[in-house]
């Protein structure tokens, strides 16, 4: 009962903020990273201490991907933005990526961002984290545009590397005003024969002058 209280608390303190929402997550993500790259480390009782811990952050990061995305196609304006071409797309979680953070075994971590560079540029930034150093991993960027019914991809990039823990990159992608744009990325890891991938959304942002 004292987890569903507090799962309750959260969710009505930063359901109605979208910035602190997204802040909220990608800190539970990184908390469960943490968890499981040190979830060898430690005695008995700890370990089963920081297993409740954990659970009660995914619980609520789980919990708050769930409620927003019921309500995510009926989230959408029906009015155009000043400079806008299109109606807004809908406001889309990442479902289930909580999920594969337990259930891989090394792609343990994995988020991306985009931004404005100028007015005909943005900047799509990634990520992806595993447990220990592995052969080979990498990120896939796709830019997508919003044509106000679908999304479509107009650009793509990729960065890899190998014996690394963990692997970062930014990408620069030319834009056209007036169109919303938004960053898929594919996050992946090669070790010992073991292949393991993830998708993950960026939220999106309309090119403007």
């Amino acid at each position: 009962m004292s987890l569903l209280l507090f799962i309750c608390r959260k969710v009505s303190k930063i359901i109605s903020n979208r910035e602190e929402l997204d802040t909220f997550v990608l800190t539970s993500r990184v908390k469960i990273w943490m968890f499981l790259i040190n979830r060898k480390k430690g005695d008995v009782m700890s370990k089963v201490r920081s297993s409740k811990r954990m659970a009660s952050t995914l619980a609520v990061s789980v919990l708050l991907s769930l409620s927003l995305a019921g309500g995510a196609y009926a989230d959408s304006a029906t009015d155009i933005a000043p400079g806008a071409l299109t109606t807004p797309p809908p406001v889309e979680m990442n479902l289930n990526s909580s999920f594969n953070l337990l259930a891989n075994k090394y792609l343990i971590n994995y988020y991306s961002t985009i931004s404005k560079v100028n007015s005909t540029q943005v900047s799509l930034n990634g990520f992806t984290g595993a447990g220990q150093a592995v052969d080979t991993i990498g990120i896939n960027f796709v830019l997508q545009r919003w044509t106000g019914s679908a999304w479509i991809d107009t650009g793509s990039a990729y960065e890899n590397g190998s014996n690394k823990t963990s692997l970062s990159g930014i990408k620069n992608f030319s834009v056209q005003t007036g169109y919303y744009y938004r960053g898929k990325t594919i996050h992946w890891i090669n070790e010992n024969g073991t292949y393991e991938e993830a998708t993950y959304y960026t939220n999106s942002i309309l090119a403007e002058q």
